[in-house]
This record gives C-alpha cells, structure tokens and sequence, in this order.
C-alpha cells in the first residue's frame, strides 16, 4: 500500500513536483508545483482525464509511476507468485511523466510460472492498448520490463 510519493521534473527553465499522501483512512491528498515556463509540448503531452489527488477514490490502494518498474512490485506481491494463472485487477492512480499528471488506470497482473528462476507476470493495461510479460525475482521486483527497464545483475 502506497501511503506517499514524491516526485520531481525539471527540464531545461522550468521544474514540476508533486506528492501524493494517502492517510490511514484510505483518502489521498497531494500537493504540486510548478516554476519556470515549460514547453508547450509538455501541456500537450498532459493524459486525458487528469484527477486531482482528492478525487482519488479510497478503494485505490497503489500508485503507478511512468517508466518505473519499481511501482509495479506492489501489485506483483499481492499476487503471491506461488501460483500459476493467478490474476489481479488494480485500479491504480498513475502518474504520467514528465507532466506529473495523475489519471486513474485499470491493470491486471497474471502470474504466468517460473522461467530460469525469474517469476514471470503479465501485464495488462485496463484499455487493451498495452501488455508486457515482467520477468520478476521471488520477491516480486521487476528485473526486466521489455522495452521499459532492465536491471543489472
């Protein structure tokens, strides 16, 4: 469960920040900043329905940063990666980068088995527009996300 989430864009004249806290209770708060004028591609670039940390229903219990295969090591755990065909659905509030824009995503993890000692899971992105096979350690952190991050071993 993410409870809070810090990050920072700075580009060549202009920076953006935002953290996300989300209290015991279950309900999100956040807080950004911007400074500098950035490009105009950036704004362009900004996901279709943009939600404000507030509206960020409780019932989501994770966050998911762009890029990062690290926040996909939440979801992942919940799974138990102990057995095959084991499916999640998450909604999580996901943060586009460099706008730092938070949209709400649909995902589904499914356990596929072992391969060479990496877990491997399914992604699904909740559109249909995206899936990727995440090869895992038995913790459940992502060693390779095709196209995305690789770790180095």
């Amino acid at each position: 469960m993410t409870r809070r989430l810090a990050l920072a864009a700075v580009g060549d004249g202009w920076a953006r920040s935002l953290v996300l806290d989300r209290d015991v209770d279950g309900s999100w708060r956040g807080t950004s900043t911007e400074s500098g004028a950035p490009p105009p591609a950036l704004d362009e670039a900004k996901p279709a329905h943009v939600v404000f940390p507030v509206d960020i229903p409780g019932a989501v219990v994770d966050v998911d940063v762009q890029w990062s295969p690290l926040t996909n090591l939440m979801p992942i755990r919940r799974l138990g990666l102990t057995t095959v065909g084991v499916e999640g659905r998450f909604t999580m509030a996901w943060v586009s980068v460099p706008t730092l824009a938070v949209t709400l995503d649909d995902q589904r993890y499914t356990v596929l088995g072992v391969d060479r000692g990496d877990v491997c899971v399914r992604f699904d992105s909740g559109d249909g527009l995206f899936a990727a096979v995440l090869r895992c350690d038995s913790d459940g952190v992502v060693l390779d996300y095709p196209g995305i991050a690789r770790r180095l071993r």
